[in-house]
């Protein structure tokens, strides 16, 4: 399908009047899927992400197989939030789906002009896909050859999307973990079964064991992501402004209306996902140095307090999910994001004058 939208792409710079509502749709589709196959690509090709995925999983697992209810209880309300998140984008996707394969089909036909003052009816398609004969002539089989590239499409874009917003979103249950231990530092340390000092130097350990864990998954994903990240962030503000633009110098329907809206809320929801799961393990991962100032940190052994002291030190470098050498995974990013769509817009619609 990628291959036959870039064609399509190409063709469409080869001819003479380039139309901007043709382009906006070919690169709204070729962009998506784009980033969704170089995510795919380095899913199957880095052994060191299996490996990251691998321990997480292992890592939750011990988690809900621990006799701590109350780790499990944290644990289990970061789950059931991520994914109602996830339920509520998978929604928009859903919706987003249906539109594409079912508006093309109950839409009338448009009239243009070809060569010679001659006109022709041409009904819609769902992709802007390139076939090697005429599409409107074999009307059917283009449609549900769409059809089917819809589906490939729609299934690897949200199984890469869900995997990718639960991985940047695991270290924030494993913080929250930390950060409830720390609070709780003096409850935390009687599950180890030896004298004060020795329970408050092995709790401690423990801590820092998990922070460090965290710290080495985030580290392995930005080895790994750091540039698909990059290129994403690049071309998210692109793709999201081609899909306002599609309507610029057509006529304006309700269906249209309605595509152009669920595209835009789908889009803009998978970017918000990424940065708001990342902003939120960067802002935790400052908070625990408030949470050791909150706990009984002056009546531990002098060598805990030593550790904890050190502890803070390293919270004061946040832990960030990075867009290549060009920044962090922040809201702040995602209003560039943002800003730079409208400018993008307010562009093609001045080309499109």
């Amino acid at each position: 399908m990628y291959a036959t939208a870039c064609i399509q792409l190409g063709t469409l710079f080869s001819e003479d009047d380039l139309s901007i509502k043709k382009l906006s749709e070919n690169l709204t589709v070729s962009f998506i899927n784009g980033i969704t196959i170089a995510r795919q690509l380095v899913i199957k090709s880095n052994a060191k992400f299996r490996k990251i995925l691998r321990k997480a999983i292992e890592s939750e697992q011990q988690i809900y197989d621990c006799e701590d209810e109350k780790t499990s209880r944290i644990y289990t309300r970061f789950a059931r939030n991520v994914n109602r998140n996830v339920i509520r984008y998978l929604a928009s996707l859903s919706i987003l789906f249906i539109q594409f394969c079912v508006i093309p089909a109950i839409t009338d036909p448009v009239e243009i002009q070809v060569n010679n003052n001659r006109t022709k009816l041409v009904r819609a398609l769902p992709l802007p896909l390139w076939f090697p004969f005429d599409q409107q002539k074999h009307y059917t089989m283009t449609y549900f050859l769409d059809l089917l590239n819809c589906c490939i499409a729609g299934g690897f874009l949200t199984c890469t999307d869900l995997l990718m917003v639960i991985m940047i979103a695991y270290p924030l249950g494993q913080l929250k973990i930390v950060q409830t231990n720390l609070e709780n530092f003096e409850i935390f340390k009687r599950k180890f079964r030896y004298d004060g000092k020795m329970n408050a130097h092995l709790a401690f350990i423990e801590i820092i064991k998990k922070h460090y864990d965290v710290i080495e998954y985030i580290n392995d994903f930005n080895d790994i992501m750091a540039l698909v990240a990059l290129i994403d962030f690049l071309q998210s503000s692109i793709q999201v402004a081609c899909v306002f633009t599609q309507i610029l110098g057509s006529k304006v329907t309700f269906f249209t209306v309605g595509l152009v809206f669920s595209f835009f809320m789908s889009m803009i929801v998978r970017v918000f996902l990424y940065y708001y799961y990342a902003n939120k393990v960067t802002s935790l991962s400052l908070d625990l140095a408030y949470s050791i100032w909150t706990c009984n940190w002056y009546e531990q052994p002098t060598e805990v307090i030593f550790m904890m002291r050190m502890f803070i030190m390293r919270c004061q470098k946040p832990l960030n999910f990075k867009i290549g050498s060009f920044g962090v995974m922040s809201m702040q990013a995602f209003l560039s994001v943002l800003r730079a769509t409208y400018s993008y817009m307010m562009l093609m619609y001045g080309v499109s004058k």
